[in-house]
């Protein structure tokens, strides 16, 4: 594992020589950091919530996690950091609670009891979740099981090598699932930004537009008219504002005809006509949109979180919580029982299959109830291992649920490749994350956190931030 501060020098972050020694451990490092580097906590919170997540999320050998309990018990011996006083206190709480009788609503654990101890009485089981978009994964207090496009919640899986290799390979079929290919609403602000503190809401950049002062407004449509290439008779170089408008890659009477007739009077639409929309920059990524929205003078600072080419690949490092599982391989239970009883249920069911879907595992295009029972039926009679499992049509999972499951335990690396269990909850409530309380009285609370922080894994560093900052703002 890196040290501390080869961590935090990867992070960006710069530590004073002596503070983290090369061959320190994990806790002594981070209550040297805490003492030595922060000397006004309230002060340096946002920084040094990152830090602590780089510190536990990453290692010399790619994604690691550190000491853990030495974190917690070096954490709660600081005063005064605020959210992170938050977390140790809730976590003293779930120990205590842990430790009630079962019939008071405890576990009867140990009054030492700890959160791998508790997770493990609750249920839970390894949930790790590679993503190419962690940041919409973690949008809400907890998965959204309306972006999960195979069944009834995002699949996840107990390696997280395997887990890590769909972050880094796979598509986010969430976003593809709800885009309309609009680059309007690629290009966002934070209501935030526009002193909008009530808003979570972001506005695409033109809406902004309607929110800007007159001057702004005379800023923008002057130099949006006098935006072109560096180099405009080779139609080449970077674009830069001209001094005047004959030098744009357009005439101006095409520039008030999209201004007026297609973009209702609004320059940053136009803009967008002009350059993205007219094939001048990449047809499929044109980011360099935003840029010329800045050199026209736009003063807020632009996202491109919604738009597909946009990435913050990583793993949530999560925890399950299926006390009844379905397992795949429980042949005689699948002919005994599950499967007579999904033939009398879908017997007469009329359900067709839609077209389109996010990819050739989408739950609503690849089966009806009665084609996924019946390729279950034929693979179980042949002693084969099913592939249905990828594909799981709600109407299913309501079916498994009414037959008691609350979640299914397949087998990966069917085809080849690594082998692994794969790990399918039915609802949002049964996941925490790895880091989270595991407080026997939030147990149906559907919250990932659940008192605690979850550390997002994530490879890209402006993105890891971003994501912790997000996780912090959820619990408030």
């Amino acid at each position: 594992m890196a040290t501390l501060a080869e961590i935090l020098r990867q992070a960006g972050y710069v530590t004073p020589q002596g503070v983290t020694g090369p061959n320190a451990p994990l806790a002594k490092q981070l209550k040297n950091y805490v003492t030595n580097v922060i000397p006004t906590a309230a002060q340096n919170l946002a920084q040094q919530r990152a830090d602590i997540d780089a510190a536990l999320t990453m290692g010399d050998q790619g994604i690691q996690v550190g000491d853990r309990e030495a974190f917690e018990r070096q954490m709660a011996q600081v005063p005064n950091l605020g959210g992170v006083m938050k977390v140790s206190g809730a976590m003293k709480t779930a120990q205590t609670n842990a430790a009630l009788p079962v019939e008071q609503g405890g576990l009867g654990l140990p009054l030492t009891n700890t959160p791998a101890d508790r997770a493990k009485a609750l249920g839970y089981v390894d949930y790790y979740h590679g993503t190419e978009r962690l940041d919409r994964l973690l949008e809400g207090k907890t998965l959204n099981p309306r972006r999960a496009t195979s069944g009834p919640m995002p699949f996840g899986t107990n390696n997280p090598n395997v887990a890590s290799n769909y972050a880094a390979q796979k598509q986010d079929t969430s976003r593809i699932a709800d885009d309309v290919g609009n680059f309007a609403n690629y290009f966002q602000v934070s209501p935030k930004d526009l002193g909008f503190t009530r808003s979570r809401t972001p506005y695409s950049v033109e809406q902004t537009w309607h929110f800007l002062d007159p001057k702004k407004k005379a800023e923008i449509l002057d130099k949006a008219r006098r935006i072109g290439y560096e180099m405009p008779d080779e139609a080449a170089g970077k674009f830069i504002v001209h001094e005047t408008a004959d030098k744009a890659p357009f005439s101006q009477d095409h520039f008030d005809f999209i201004l007026q007739r297609e973009a209702s009077g609004n320059p940053l639409t136009a803009l967008r006509q002009l350059y993205a929309e007219s094939g001048m920059l990449d047809a499929y990524a044109p980011k360099e949109l935003a840029d010329i929205y800045k050199l026209a003078g736009y003063p807020y600072q632009i996202s491109q979180a919604n738009a597909p080419w946009s990435s913050a690949q990583g793993v949530l490092l999560g925890k399950a919580r299926i006390t009844n599982p379905l397992v795949s391989t429980n042949t005689d239970e699948l002919q005994t029982k599950v499967i007579p009883a999904l033939e009398e249920i879908f017997k007469n069911d009329r359900t067709r299959v839609k077209t389109g879907g996010a990819d050739q595992w989408d739950k609503n295009t690849r089966y009806t109830p009665k084609q996924w029972l019946e390729q279950l039926k034929q693979d179980t009679d042949k002693g084969e291992n099913s592939y249905v499992w990828t594909s799981i049509p709600d109407k299913v999972t309501k079916q498994l649920e009414k037959l008691g499951y609350n979640g299914i335990i397949d087998t990966g690396g069917k085809g080849g490749g690594m082998g692994h269990e794969v790990v399918i909850p039915f609802k949002p409530e049964q996941l925490r994350s790895k880091f989270a309380a595991f407080d026997p009285m939030k147990v149906n609370k559907p919250d990932l956190l659940a008192g605690s922080v979850a550390i997002p894994m994530v490879a890209d560093e402006d993105n890891r931030r971003d994501i912790l900052e997000k996780l912090f703002n959820n619990q408030k």
